[in-house]
Protein backbone atom coordinates (compact mmCIF):
# COMPACT_ATOMS: atom_id res chain seq x y z
CA UNK A 1 0.00 0.00 0.00
CA UNK A 2 2.81 2.26 0.71
CA UNK A 3 4.41 1.72 -2.92
CA UNK A 4 1.30 2.94 -4.51
CA UNK A 5 1.54 5.82 -2.05
CA UNK A 6 4.90 6.94 -3.30
CA UNK A 7 3.84 6.00 -7.05
CA UNK A 8 0.66 7.96 -7.06
CA UNK A 9 2.36 10.92 -5.22
CA UNK A 10 5.34 10.82 -7.41
CA UNK A 11 2.84 10.77 -10.67
CA UNK A 12 1.20 13.30 -9.21
CA UNK A 13 4.30 15.63 -8.62
CA UNK A 14 5.99 14.75 -12.06
CA UNK A 15 2.13 15.77 -13.70
CA UNK A 16 2.03 18.79 -11.70
CA UNK A 17 5.45 19.92 -13.15
CA UNK A 18 4.65 19.28 -16.98
CA UNK A 19 4.20 22.60 -19.20
CA UNK A 20 1.77 20.26 -21.74
CA UNK A 21 -0.58 17.31 -21.65
CA UNK A 22 1.79 15.23 -23.74
CA UNK A 23 4.79 16.17 -21.00
CA UNK A 24 2.47 15.05 -18.23
CA UNK A 25 1.52 11.57 -19.67
CA UNK A 26 4.97 10.67 -20.90
CA UNK A 27 6.42 11.46 -17.33
CA UNK A 28 3.54 9.81 -15.50
CA UNK A 29 3.90 6.43 -17.84
CA UNK A 30 7.83 6.54 -16.71
CA UNK A 31 6.76 6.82 -13.30
CA UNK A 32 4.28 3.85 -13.23
CA UNK A 33 6.65 1.50 -15.46
CA UNK A 34 9.11 1.93 -12.79
CA UNK A 35 6.99 1.23 -10.09
CA UNK A 36 5.67 -1.39 -11.43
CA UNK A 37 9.27 -2.97 -12.63
CA UNK A 38 8.41 -3.01 -16.08
CA UNK A 39 10.63 -3.06 -18.79
CA UNK A 40 9.03 -1.21 -21.45
CA UNK A 41 5.35 -0.01 -22.09
CA UNK A 42 3.11 1.94 -24.20
CA UNK A 43 0.17 4.27 -24.50
CA UNK A 44 -1.93 2.99 -27.52
CA UNK A 45 -5.35 5.34 -28.27
CA UNK A 46 -8.14 4.89 -30.85
CA UNK A 47 -8.00 6.87 -33.75
CA UNK A 48 -11.84 7.19 -34.88
CA UNK A 49 -10.79 8.62 -37.89
CA UNK A 50 -8.90 5.58 -39.01
CA UNK A 51 -12.58 3.36 -37.43
CA UNK A 52 -10.85 2.87 -33.94
CA UNK A 53 -7.38 1.50 -35.48
CA UNK A 54 -4.84 1.35 -32.11
CA UNK A 55 -1.44 3.63 -32.75
CA UNK A 56 1.14 4.27 -29.76
CA UNK A 57 0.83 7.77 -28.07
CA UNK A 58 3.98 7.35 -25.49
CA UNK A 59 5.90 4.56 -25.26
CA UNK A 60 8.83 3.88 -22.94
CA UNK A 61 10.75 0.94 -25.08
CA UNK A 62 14.25 0.08 -26.29
CA UNK A 63 12.15 0.13 -30.07
CA UNK A 64 10.71 2.83 -32.14
CA UNK A 65 6.85 2.28 -32.20
CA UNK A 66 5.96 4.81 -34.68
CA UNK A 67 4.79 2.63 -37.33
CA UNK A 68 3.06 -0.04 -35.14
CA UNK A 69 -0.66 -0.17 -35.52
CA UNK A 70 -3.65 -2.54 -34.63
CA UNK A 71 -7.15 -3.00 -35.49
CA UNK A 72 -9.68 -4.00 -32.91
CA UNK A 73 -8.90 -7.08 -32.28
CA UNK A 74 -5.75 -7.70 -33.29
CA UNK A 75 -2.96 -9.33 -30.91
CA UNK A 76 -3.36 -8.20 -27.18
CA UNK A 77 -3.71 -4.59 -27.42
CA UNK A 78 -6.52 -4.90 -30.04
CA UNK A 79 -8.15 -7.63 -28.38
CA UNK A 80 -8.13 -5.49 -25.00
CA UNK A 81 -9.52 -2.34 -26.83
CA UNK A 82 -12.37 -4.25 -28.34
CA UNK A 83 -13.10 -6.41 -25.25
CA UNK A 84 -12.52 -4.14 -22.91
CA UNK A 85 -11.17 -6.66 -20.49
CA UNK A 86 -7.75 -6.61 -19.09
CA UNK A 87 -5.30 -9.21 -20.35
CA UNK A 88 -2.38 -10.58 -18.25
CA UNK A 89 -0.02 -13.00 -19.34
CA UNK A 90 2.24 -14.42 -16.49
CA UNK A 91 4.43 -16.59 -18.95
CA UNK A 92 4.19 -14.79 -22.59
CA UNK A 93 4.20 -17.10 -25.41
CA UNK A 94 5.34 -15.88 -28.80
CA UNK A 95 3.12 -18.28 -30.74
CA UNK A 96 0.11 -16.62 -29.37
CA UNK A 97 0.83 -13.19 -29.92
CA UNK A 98 2.75 -12.19 -32.60
CA UNK A 99 1.94 -8.87 -33.06
CA UNK A 100 3.35 -7.86 -30.01
CA UNK A 101 6.64 -9.65 -30.48
CA UNK A 102 6.46 -7.41 -34.01
CA UNK A 103 5.90 -4.25 -31.93
CA UNK A 104 8.85 -4.85 -29.25
CA UNK A 105 11.18 -6.00 -31.94
CA UNK A 106 14.80 -6.82 -30.34
CA UNK A 107 13.19 -7.38 -26.67
CA UNK A 108 12.59 -10.92 -25.89
CA UNK A 109 8.99 -10.49 -24.12
CA UNK A 110 8.40 -13.32 -21.42
CA UNK A 111 5.20 -11.36 -19.74
CA UNK A 112 2.75 -8.29 -20.46
CA UNK A 113 -0.14 -6.51 -19.16
CA UNK A 114 -2.65 -4.78 -21.52
CA UNK A 115 -5.15 -2.43 -19.42
CA UNK A 116 -8.41 -0.25 -21.45
CA UNK A 117 -8.77 2.96 -20.30
CA UNK A 118 -11.24 5.20 -21.81
CA UNK A 119 -13.82 8.14 -20.55
CA UNK A 120 -16.91 8.46 -19.17
CA UNK A 121 -18.40 8.25 -22.72
CA UNK A 122 -16.06 6.17 -25.33
CA UNK A 123 -13.68 3.78 -25.01
CA UNK A 124 -9.97 5.44 -25.30
CA UNK A 125 -6.90 2.89 -26.21
CA UNK A 126 -5.04 0.54 -23.83
CA UNK A 127 -1.95 0.58 -21.58
CA UNK A 128 0.73 -1.72 -21.78
CA UNK A 129 3.24 -2.99 -19.55
CA UNK A 130 5.69 -5.49 -20.83
CA UNK A 131 8.40 -7.36 -19.07
CA UNK A 132 8.12 -7.57 -15.05
CA UNK A 133 11.83 -7.27 -13.67
CA UNK A 134 12.25 -9.42 -11.27
CA UNK A 135 11.79 -8.62 -7.82
CA UNK A 136 14.41 -7.37 -5.49
CA UNK A 137 15.11 -10.35 -2.80
CA UNK A 138 14.09 -9.47 0.94
CA UNK A 139 17.08 -8.74 3.21
CA UNK A 140 17.74 -11.87 4.99
CA UNK A 141 19.18 -10.55 8.25
CA UNK A 142 17.72 -9.75 10.96
CA UNK A 143 16.25 -6.73 11.57
CA UNK A 144 15.10 -4.85 14.82
CA UNK A 145 12.46 -2.33 15.21
CA UNK A 146 11.58 0.54 17.85
CA UNK A 147 8.40 0.62 19.73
Amino acid sequence: MVSAYRALSAAQAAISRATTLDEALQEGLKIILDSCKAEAGAIWYANRQEEGRLHPYFWVASSDLTSCSHEPGEGAVGRVYKTQTAERYLTFSAANDPATVADFGGIEITSMICVPFSSATEDLGVIQFVNKQAAVPLPTRKRTFAR
